[in-house]
């Protein structure tokens, strides 16, 4: 299978570079295809001690991209990087000078290091690595990966499939959608976050101050309620919108508290300087335990609204650590491609042992070819046998 970085070095063969050098684009990286050590894996085979190269998991093609995907052992307790398994080590490939977000197709929890092993942070589950970095063409990214880290869901192996470099100009989408000190690196600590205002029902219930406790960067934001009504930290930018318009707005969240929070990220409307719906699109909080976690909102803009801003709400006792809000802009859906139905495709209405209605056979002469209608399928109830000889 034709691996996504390929694409670079072919385009660049007949004559394309000036256009790429114009116009970067995303580049995904199979983790197997960018491993610096590769010694360290077994093909197919499942050993203490050592990482799986897997491709014969039932559904593969399904479940990992190309079918292939990085299995560590299981993991019942946490260990110092490279006691149960090898540290991966890889290097990605840059292709073109320009700013980057780098995300990790991941599965449970891992330990990762951009420094050589010198400093290690939890990574659980798939999301960005880094964001916004600015990388020059030729340079390579080292990244290290360690398989030593219970996931707070229990034991278990974790699992890396692969990365993709992304433009940071398109993952931050166009300049009207810069959510202001969305990292909070613009205040000093222990200060009020500039571009953001607290709002409470109760006065002096609730407190947002700057912190060195951060995802990336060196700060992030505290939010600290006492009271037992509700509170709101809301971004001062509004942007232009119109209907169609998809997003996703993403934001870092840990919570403090032994108790869930009763928070959200939400998405404000407006038109005509009014507020429309103060919580047009929401995701609730709740997950937030004590360590940063990516919190994700994919919303589309409805007709009647103008312009949009983001905010986080909550009520009652909480505490909890904020960084790195983005709002990335996925086109509109005027744009997006209409879906195809090819009829019959799912042989559901078919009757089984029989030829499906809504195909047709041909076949060279002298081959001798069939399709026949069977009730072992992959989804639902319903799936085609080919047969040919000759």
């Amino acid at each position: 299978m034709k691996k996504w970085m390929e694409i670079v070095p072919l385009l660049a063969a007949v004559g394309m570079t000036a256009e790429i050098a114009a116009a970067p684009v995303e580049q995904r990286f199979e983790a197997e295809n960018v491993l610096a050590n590769p010694e360290v894996l077994l093909r197919n085979k499942l050993q203490k001690g050592s990482w799986n190269l897997w491709s014969t998991d039932v559904d593969a093609a399904k479940k990992w991209s190309g079918g292939i995907v990085l299995q560590g052992n299981v993991i019942t307790k946490d260990a110092a990087p490279g006691t149960t398994v090898p540290v991966l080590k890889f290097r990605i490939p840059v292709a073109q000078e320009g700013r980057y977000d780098l995300t990790a197709q991941i599965f449970r929890t891992v330990g990762i290091s951009q420094d050589g092993g010198k400093t290690w942070t939890k990574r659980i589950g798939p999301g960005t690595i880094f964001s916004n970095r600015a990388l020059k063409a030729g340079e390579v990214i080292e990244l290290q990966i360690s398989g030593d880290t219970l996931d707070p869901k229990g034991p278990g192996a974790p699992y890396v499939d692969y990365f993709t470099l992304l433009p940071a100009a398109a993952s931050k989408a166009v300049q009207n959608t810069d959510v202001r000190n969305g990292g909070f690196e613009n205040s000093p600590a222990g200060k009020e976050p500039a571009n953001w205002s607290l709002w409470t029902r109760e006065k002096g219930s609730a407190t947002a101050t700057v912190t060195t406790d951060a995802h990336s960067g060196k700060q992030g934001a505290r939010i600290v309620s006492t009271g037992t009504r509700d509170w709101a930290f809301n971004n001062r930018a509004s942007f232009p919108v119109k209907a169609g318009d998809m997003f996703e707005l993403t934001a870092w969240v840990k919570n403090h508290a032994k108790d869930k929070p009763n928070a959200q990220l939400q998405v404000v409307s407006y038109k005509d300087g009014k507020v429309v719906n103060y919580a047009m699109a929401a995701a609730p909080l709740a997950k937030a335990d004590g360590e940063w976690r990516e919190f994700k909102l994919n919303f589309t803009v409805p007709a009647g609204v103008e312009k949009i801003s983001v905010r986080a709400i909550g009520e009652g006792v909480c505490d909890l650590s904020l960084d790195d809000f983005s709002l990335v802009s996925r086109g509109n859906r005027a744009g997006a491609p209409e879906k195809v139905v090819l009829p019959g495709a799912d042989f559901e209405k078919d009757t089984v042992g029989r030829q499906p209605k809504s195909w047709v056979n041909w076949a060279r002469d002298g081959v001798k070819f069939s399709a026949e209608v069977i009730d072992a399928a992959a989804q639902g109830q319903r799936a085609v046998r080919l047969r040919s000889t000759g």
